[in-house]
């Protein structure tokens, strides 16, 4: 287990700068965010070094964020690890909140172990900012290690640490002080969550906030199907995704879990609305095995390995049975409710109505807008003709609203 034990190795400032740069550089092949938003040095705006020497920077700091990498555009509640958000320091903001970044309003001219005292040191860079009361990383240039705090309740959150025993408490008068908290090397902090998302056991998902899925949530299975899908190799750090059919796909399933948070509304059918992400997850993970059979990755020879062709059946027949059980839960959670499949499946289908109809409202006020007296100053012929020609897919989709995909296989699958 790490601890936060000084290092006796020197500072190397292009170590944590290249740990950064290819973490965020993974996110945008995980098409968190287009590359363009990374901002490499030298920057504009450059990082306004007097203010950051009056917040009491040391200089190793300073000349490290003039070295990092930023992403642009990304800030407040978009998720940069666990909750954490993306900081921009080129921005005043940004660089003054850096030093007190759990929003604790520490007294500055107390001492580091006095009540109230500060708890951000000099030779300290904190990496991000808290978001909706996420993580807090802090980076510790003469040890190279990073803790992670968490900004609603204190506390460690790195998951390295999650289960220990030997936990160590506050022993100063400064409630803000994060200098009891365990801390790993920025390297091993960095491989191990570079990790979680190439393994997809993490994976970034840019919603109606960008957020990180963590394996678990109800959700995470359908992700996980869709960059399999598209040509990510879970495991594989090399692996590229094949990025416009990814990004269709992806906005087809935004579309699709729109419409079945809204078939699924009413709180008591939440129950139903778990089975049937239960059952559809086990009928892709049966589907995914056979194709795994299929192409080879677990196929063998029944002559020459007749154990291993057993093990193969057993497998196949344990999950046949699971989907199986899955199925008969679901549809006796159907029968508690008063519904049939036949039922649900017309739920999905005036559900799909609604949202389409929705767009097509949209289009109708948006091209109104344009005709007025008002709004014809910000018309064109162009932007015109795309907003009817989209309103008039809305309209073939609406005729044909039965067809909408009710599963999320349906909605990601390559078209």
């Amino acid at each position: 287990m790490e601890s936060a034990t000084k290092s006796s190795t020197p500072y190397d400032p292009t170590e944590i700068v290249h740990l950064i740069r290819d973490y965020y550089e993974l996110l945008a092949r995980l098409r968190y965010f287009p590359s363009s938003f990374i901002k490499y040095p030298p920057h504009s705006p450059a990082i306004d070094v007097k203010l950051a020497a009056s917040l009491g920077m040391e200089p190793q700091i300073i000349s490290l964020l003039e070295l990092l990498p930023y992403i642009e555009g990304y800030s407040n509640e978009d998720e940069f690890i666990l909750g954490g958000s993306f900081a921009d320091f080129r921005q005043k903001g940004a660089l003054e909140t850096s030093r007190d970044p759990g929003f604790k309003d520490p007294d500055l001219r107390k001492g580091w172990n006095e009540e109230n005292g500060p708890y951000v040191r000099p030779w300290v860079l904190v990496l991000n900012e808290c978001g909706n009361h996420g993580a807090i990383l802090y980076f510790d240039t003469k040890s190279g290690h990073i803790t992670i705090e968490q900004q609603a309740y204190g506390g460690i959150i790195d998951p390295y640490f999650y289960g220990t025993s030997g936990r160590t408490y506050n022993t100063t008068p400064n409630e803000n002080s994060i200098e009891f908290l365990p801390s790993r090397s920025a390297s091993s902090l960095f491989a191990d969550f570079s990790n979680r998302l190439i393994t997809l056991e993490w994976i970034p998902l840019k919603w109606f906030l960008p957020i990180i899925v963590h394996e678990g949530d109800p959700i995470h299975w359908e992700l996980k199907m869709m960059f399999v899908m598209y040509g990510w190799k879970c495991g594989d750090s090399s692996s590229k995704l094949d990025g416009g059919g990814f990004d269709a796909a992806a906005e087809r399933w935004k579309e699709f879990a729109r419409v079945r948070d809204k078939v699924f509304d009413d709180r008591e059918l939440g129950k139903m609305k778990e089975l049937l992400l239960d059952k559809e997850r086990r009928e892709w993970e049966l589907h995914d095995f056979e194709l795994r059979q299929g192409n080879g990755a677990v196929k063998v020879s029944s002559e020459s390995f007749p154990d291993e062709t057993k093990g193969l059946q057993d497998d196949f027949e344990s999950k046949l049975e699971v989907v199986q059980n899955a199925e008969k839960e679901f549809s006796e959670e159907l029968r508690k409710k008063g519904f049939t499949r036949a039922d649900l499946d017309k739920s999905f289908e005036n559900e799909w109505r609604n949202h389409l109809q929705g767009k097509i409202n949209l289009c109708e006020r948006n091209l109104d807008w344009w005709k007025s007296d008002k709004g014809k100053q910000y018309a064109d012929q162009a932007k015109m003709k795309k907003e009817r020609d989209e309103m008039e897919a809305w309209k073939r989709r609406f005729v044909d609203a039965g067809k909408e995909p009710k599963t999320a296989l349906e909605a990601i699958k390559p078209r």
